[in-house]
């Protein structure tokens, strides 16, 4: 190795020097060596010769030593690029010249030189990317030979080996060829890149990868990864966890107003992101990332804060004592109560995007009942459990029947008897209304047939949120529904059968607004419509006419006497959460 001396000159020295003294020369124990073995040594290493051994050892391992062999293999290509931070730190030397460290931030004007900059790719605040637009007409140039060139040679495709992160290559993407860098092989057909001119990952085809041409590569990436610099006395960035979906899309709108032009103050470059500060590029004194910063702390509120904390602290100490010092006999006297029934049912699940749903009640045209392929095989099995343990379920006691509480229906039939799940709606001196907690359909019983055991307590086995979803027609807020109306749905929409449901992205609970159609990819709507004006039913009449008993007759055929409209969706259906009691106890408690 250089540097060293020849290992036999080192043996010949050795030979000549004893290294253990005699006993007759023997030092004692506190004198230094005698200076005749010291000018021996010196002699010695004056004789030896510098080894002219020049070679390098290399650990046949990792990305650098991958890049150089590829490097060696094939010199026409481009394996790595020259390093970004010579752009950044170009800028930023010449910005920095003579002031602090970091820019500040949060300030109106920027305090030190600006560069006009594009954005070419921006999601959040916390994760954009800035080019120089002086960088533009280069970009622009380099992009057109690129495609100039791949389009009209067949480079060869990698192979699988050849592929591993840290790479330069070139990747088509959006129908043009794009500088590139491989983050990720995963050893098939896919490869994560980071397209360096723009900023932007793209996972594409690995056949789609071809070398980077020399010529090509001696531009570093014109792309620069960034992030907002935040409060250094509060906050080191723009932090993520504040960042909203309504800051986020404010920020893109931002961008896009702005044209992504902007002006670019560097703040910090020791490491990447490089934290910057964004400026408009026409306003002075407008700040682009104001709004995404948390407010400022006022030293009195953080003054109380920790007050609070330290009462907060004190009152836990002082309970973990009292708590030591407590009996352990009396663990068993604390033990919460059981609470073994259900009193209310938790709130309808929303359906998600569109699906295929099965119509189990179409109650009118605010509230279609819909079962998925779950519900139904959910609502098979439950019921079939409450079938099994019915004789074991408890009737209610006395006046324990109220509005909104959970219990099991009895329906007895001439075939089958079936046990539903149901909740009670409504309730007087003689009869009680019950809605189908898994079905949507309502009926009315005696008082008197319900505490002598048709209806009875639900115990915690059978606490599972309802399972169907409740949707509604986009028109049908518009105008009161009708049994005509109704009617014509049911016809169409009749129960057990099959639809396809897009629900509508809207805030708001139950019923969802969503679209309707068949099979055929019909409007259910559509139709209803057309049904109307063959059956001349007018539903709804905005019009003033004189009075005719043919044009209206048919708003009023066949309707049952108790017959009543639901116009506003039923309470626990929209907003009820599950909760526990025992019917049994005199005070009868619940617990959510």
């Amino acid at each position: 190795m250089a540097g060293f001396a020849k290992v036999s000159v080192w043996d010949e020295h050795c030979d000549k020097c004893d290294p253990l003294p005699s006993s007759s020369n023997k030092c004692d124990a506190d004198s230094f060596p005698s200076s005749s073995s010291n000018n021996a040594l010196l002699e010695g290493s004056e004789q030896m010769a510098l080894s002219d051994c020049r070679e390098m050892v290399m650990v046949e391992t990792g990305t650098e030593w991958r890049l150089r062999k590829m490097s060696d293999m094939y010199p026409q290509y481009c394996w790595k690029y020259a390093d970004s931070s010579v752009l950044i730190y170009y800028h930023f030397n010449m910005a920095a010249n003579g002031v602090e460290t970091d820019a500040p931030s949060k300030c109106a004007n920027a305090s030190r030189p600006v560069f006009y900059a594009k954005i070419p790719y921006e999601f959040s605040p916390y994760d954009f990317s800035v080019r120089p637009k002086s960088l533009d007409k280069a970009c622009r140039q380099l992009q057109e030979q690129m495609c100039a060139f791949y389009d009209s040679h067949d480079l060869p495709v990698f192979k699988k080996d050849e592929l591993f992160s840290g790479m330069a290559c070139v990747i088509r993407s959006g129908g043009v060829w794009r500088r590139a860098k491989i983050l990720e092989y995963y050893n098939g057909l896919d490869v994560l890149t980071d397209v360096v001119d723009y900023g932007t990952e793209n996972l594409g085809d690995a056949s789609k990868v071809r070398p980077l041409m020399k010529e090509f590569g001696r531009l570093p990436p014109l792309a620069l990864r960034c992030r907002m610099k935040g409060n250094m006395k509060y906050i080191a960035d723009v932090c993520i966890n504040d960042l909203t979906a309504a800051k986020v899309a404010a920020f893109q709108t931002l961008l896009a107003d702005c044209e992504r032009l902007v002006r670019v103050e560097l703040a910090n470059v020791s490491c990447i992101p490089y934290r910057v500060n964004l400026y408009h590029p026409t306003i002075e004194g407008r700040n682009l990332g104001l709004m995404f910063y948390p407010r400022e702390v006022h030293p009195a509120h953080e003054a109380a804060r920790e007050r609070r904390w330290q009462t907060r602290m004190a009152q836990m100490e002082n309970r973990s004592n009292a708590e030591e010092d407590e009996d352990y006999q009396s663990d068993f006297e604390d033990e919460p109560e059981e609470f073994p029934h259900v009193r209310h049912l938790e709130r309808l699940e929303k359906p998600i995007g569109s699906s295929r749903l099965y119509v189990c009640h179409v109650e009118n045209s605010r509230f279609i009942y819909l079962h998925s392929e779950y519900h139904s095989q959910a609502v098979e099995y439950m019921e079939k459990q409450l079938n099994d343990k019915w004789s074991t379920l408890s009737p209610f006691p006395r006046e324990m029947i109220s509005p909104h509480t959970a219990c099991a229906y009895l329906e007895r039939d001439r075939l089958k008897n079936h046990v539903y799940r149901v909740i009670v709606s409504k309730i007087t001196e003689a009869e009680v209304e019950i809605r189908a907690a898994d079905h949507g359909w309502k009926k009315i019983l005696p008082v008197e047939c319900c505490y002598n055991g048709s209806l009875r307590i639900l115990t915690k086995q059978f606490a599972d949120t309802p399972f169907m979803y409740v949707c509604r027609f986009p028109s049908a807020m518009e105008h009161h529904p009708h049994f005509s109306e109704t009617a014509i749905l049911r016809r169409i929409l009749p129960d057990g059968s099959t639809v396809n449901v897009h629900c509508e992205r809207t805030k708001g609970g139950p019923p969802y607004k969503a679209e309707f159609t068949n099979d055929e990819g019909q409007n259910i709507w559509d139709i209803v419509e057309k049904i109307k004006e063959e059956e001349h039913v007018v539903h709804p009449c905005f019009d003033v006419v004189p009075y005719c008993c043919e044009q209206v007759g048919a708003l009023s055929f066949n309707v049952p006497v108790d017959y009543r409209e639901e116009l506003e969706i039923f309470t626990p259906f929209a907003r009820g959460r599950l909760q526990f009691t025992n019917f049994f106890l005199p005070s009868n408690r619940s617990i959510s």
